[in-house]
């Protein structure tokens, strides 16, 4: 445990930087470290202000049967596409429909009630005293807006996380996991990134009381779906028809962008690899002053394009085949953005 004071507007700040015991670490090692935290915060000056900065990923982990992918460590975006582009490959090629439901969460960080979060920690199994913690920064929060015309006066916040705090995502993540635990399947078939949910079946109709289900249940505490961005996919292009929850039909959609994955109803990779090719070409172009500039080196513009746009590119390429269609829109896009490099 490591302690910094800081001096500012007339107040010392205490900063205590601790590395909080694992799940698996004995209780004589948790008690050991709440009472040295304890111990050393008892001697700060009550005028003084305390900062405690610890490490809550290996309280509260990851979700029970794995379906987060956001701000988990160990997965990421890729392992979402990957699993979502596979059950429709696969049912594709067994003939079967696939329904999907994309949701999206209205204003999801900034409308989580404070209360949901300190259940949620409490849920998960977070010790008393490191939710109590976590309080100490929720207290009394206000906020201001900037304007042409100046700065607001202060106003205070009663829900949602902080903006641009490391914890933020964190706590999210832990009260989606213990508000929808019982509703969440197996993965594939529930897959979460933060408040980007997609729900699988391969019955319409369950998908449809399955939604509605994640609707209402998300309503009980605090949160709403964004009808305008939930989308329903279905990789039987001969159905026109859509779902509805609450007597409102969601928009039926050929080809869905999941997690910078193009995913297409009928099942198509180029469809993928177009919008790859598409998002390198966006990138590209925001780079066209230093990638075509004579003026600098092929070495400097090289490393820029292996470091800025290649990687635009070949986003989640590891799980395409490795078809000769594929090869080949690669290359061509690869020798045109190198040739306008060189004079």
């Amino acid at each position: 445990m490591m302690k910094i004071v800081a001096a500012a507007k007339e107040r010392l700040y205490h900063f205590f930087s601790a590395y909080v015991p694992q799940i698996g670490c004995s209780d004589q090692a948790k008690d050991k470290f709440w009472s040295l935290l304890d111990e050393m915060t008892a001697k700060v000056p009550s005028k003084d202000v305390i900062v405690v900065a610890g490490d809550l990923n290996g309280q509260v982990g990851a979700t029970k049967d794995g379906n987060q992918c956001g701000f988990v460590a160990g997965c990421g975006t890729v392992d979402a596409m990957h699993a979502a582009c596979l059950l429709v490959e696969k049912h594709r090629e067994k003939q079967e429909p696939v329904h999907i439901a994309f949701l999206n969460l209205e204003k999801a960080f900034d409308r989580v009630p404070l209360e949901v979060i300190w259940y949620a920690l409490l849920h998960n199994g977070v010790p008393k005293e490191l939710i109590e913690w976590v309080r100490t920064l929720y207290s009394c929060p206000k906020s201001r807006v900037q304007a042409a015309a100046g700065t607001s006066m202060e106003f205070p916040i009663f829900a949602g996380v902080h903006q641009g705090s490391a914890l933020s995502p964190l706590l999210f993540d832990v009260v989606m996991d213990a508000t929808t635990r019982h509703l969440q399947k197996v993965v594939p078939w529930t897959l979460l990134y933060a408040d980007d949910v997609m729900l699988t079946s391969e019955d319409k109709g369950g998908l449809e009381r399955e939604v509605q289900a994640w609707c209402d249940r998300l309503e009980c505490f605090g949160l709403r779906l964004n009808v305008k961005k939930t989308e329903y996919l279905m990789t039987d292009v001969t159905e026109f028809s859509s779902i509805k929850v609450n007597d409102i039909k969601f928009p039926r959609t050929s080809v869905f962008n999941y997690m910078g994955s193009a995913i297409a109803s009928d099942g198509k990779l180029m469809v993928e690899v177009n919008s790859r090719v598409s998002a390198a070409w966006s990138k590209w172009r925001s780079f066209t002053s230093v990638l075509c500039d004579s003026k600098m080196s092929e070495r400097m513009k090289s490393k820029i394009y292996r470091a800025v746009v290649r990687p635009v590119a070949m986003y989640g390429a590891e799980r395409w085949p490795a078809t000769k269609e594929v090869e080949t829109r690669l290359s061509a896009y690869t020798t045109i953005r190198l040739r306008t490099c060189t004079p």
